[in-house]
């Protein structure tokens, strides 16, 4: 569970080119993880042209809050889009 949250902000960030939480303020930053519709508002446009649904969904699963509910690394590697990386290889 830890390598999850840090994996999802620096995918998120690659792809975006910003973090996806304001991380100067504690207090924005826990506002901002707690609602579920925020991170939608974060990808920049471009990104959301090309942005899968099956990359929005492991995205989504990396920042989850609550580490109980957030992907772990087994989810991560059976992930669709992560089986469909890897069988690229």
């Amino acid at each position: 569970m830890i390598f999850s949250l840090p994996s999802g902000v620096l995918l998120f960030a690659m792809l975006n080119d910003r973090y996806p939480f304001h991380y100067q303020s504690s207090k924005l930053q826990l506002k901002e993880q707690t609602d579920p519709g925020f991170l939608r508002t974060r990808y920049r446009a471009e990104v959301m042209q090309y942005l899968s649904m099956e990359l929005a969904d492991l995205l989504t699963g990396l920042l989850t809050v609550d580490e109980n509910l957030r992907m772990n690394v087994v989810d991560v590697l059976q992930h669709p889009w992560i089986k469909r990386a890897l069988s690229k290889q």
